[in-house]
């Protein structure tokens, strides 16, 4: 596969797997509450992840910077996840995901100085 080829199906499986992430959350809120919903998802995720990194050998963060990477995954995952679940109650998943989407885009553009004249 050439290298062009590879980014377009990189690309393709992007937008396919981000995608379905929405749809996913939007299915999960109509059955759990969107909170306990992200608190399960996250967990589990977490306990995964933790489990491979305990078995590559690699070393976890300790005191001060552990706090602080909770205080992290907190405010960026429980929050920001936990309001864009809860939004999916009524917002369609199409629309929740463009929007979030390209958020970063919209904050390269608004971090940008205004061109002088």
């Amino acid at each position: 596969m050439t290298a062009s080829k590879s980014a377009y199906a990189a690309l393709a499986c992007v937008c396919f797997f981000w995608g379905t992430t929405y749809l996913g959350i939007r299915i999960s809120v109509e059955v759990l509450p969107p909170f306990y919903f992200v608190a399960i998802r996250y967990t589990v995720s977490g306990a995964i992840l933790l489990a491979a990194a305990a078995l590559s050998g690699a070393t976890l963060p300790r005191g001060r910077e552990l706090l602080q990477t909770a205080a992290c995954g907190i405010i960026a995952i429980g929050v920001g996840n936990g309001l864009l679940a809860s939004a999916e109650t009524w917002v369609p998943s199409g629309l929740t995901a463009l929007i979030y989407t390209t958020c970063p885009f919209w904050m390269t553009g608004l971090g940008r100085p205004p061109s002088g004249g």
